[in-house]
């Protein structure tokens, strides 16, 4: 079964939290699914809100137990999962830093994963500009028009709960806060985290090829690695000069998420 036949998509979740020093941590994560595992996962968490009496689950509002139970629970899911990640002054526009994160992992998780479809949490009058974002790539030719985007509520798709998990747990162990629901995450899992920053940025050094996606405005500068985290990390660098990705998909492939 092809990529299309197993209908590839990938649910997109963000997390922004800002640091003590003023600075933003801005992360999306893109859990990747077949056809298949979509039944599987809505089956498995809507059961479980149906249980607890929720419509949908929301990380950021859940207490330290409720958080650490979601995090067993997806992590005996069977997915894919990747998570771009930057740090951002607090006098740049996060707008603008959404729309680059969200142009290099289209263009990985189309090129490499075989995504058809990209699933965002709706943001209701503000998802004209995930759009925009998607049409500037394809005319860029960083994404072919096989990519399609649409837009859901979390009441609507318990899948987007699982991105919501996912990219929740990472930002709250990477600026300090309780590890636990990302240590359980990390027993079951192995998910590729891309730290983007900029070209010639301070900070900056060489990991060698990485593909290229065009300057936003302001820096993108590295981020610090948390020790409760054991990620797979792959550096993923800013050219001004580049009008498209510059190197093989092969160099970038996902690891694959490990279930129970």
């Amino acid at each position: 079964m092809d990529a299309a036949d197993r209908q590839v998509w990938a649910h997109v979740d963000e997390s922004f939290p800002q640091l003590p020093s003023g600075r933003f941590l801005y992360a999306l994560a893109n859990v990747v699914t077949d056809v298949v595992q979509r039944g599987v996962i809505r089956g498995e968490l809507q059961a479980l809100a149906y249980r607890d009496g929720l419509r949908a689950v929301h990380f950021a509002d859940e207490n330290r137990a409720r958080r650490v139970a979601l995090a067993k629970q997806v992590a005996g899911l069977e997915l894919l999962g990747t998570i771009v990640v930057t740090q951002i002054g607090a006098a740049q526009k996060l707008e603008d830093c959404r729309s680059r994160l969200l142009t290099a992992a289209a263009a990985r998780l189309q090129r490499v994963e075989h995504v058809s479809r990209l699933v965002m949490e709706s943001r209701s009058q503000a998802d004209k500009n995930d759009r925009k974002t998607i049409d500037i790539a394809r005319s860029r030719r960083h994404l072919s028009g096989r990519l399609t985007i649409d837009f859901a509520r979390k009441s609507t798709d318990p899948v987007l709960w699982v991105a919501d998990v996912i990219v929740s747990a990472f930002t709250v162990a990477e600026k300090g806060g309780d590890p636990e629901p990302g240590e359980v995450l990390n027993d079951g899992q192995v998910i590729d985290v891309q730290r983007l920053q900029e070209r010639g940025a301070p900070g900056w050094h060489a990991q060698g090829p990485g593909p290229a996606i065009p300057r936003g405005s302001g820096p993108l500068l590295p981020v610090t690695s948390s020790n409760a985290w054991q990620f797979v990390a792959t550096e993923l660098h800013l050219d001004s000069n580049a009008s498209r990705f510059a190197v093989e998909p092969e160099q970038f492939l996902a690891a694959p998420i490990i279930a129970d």
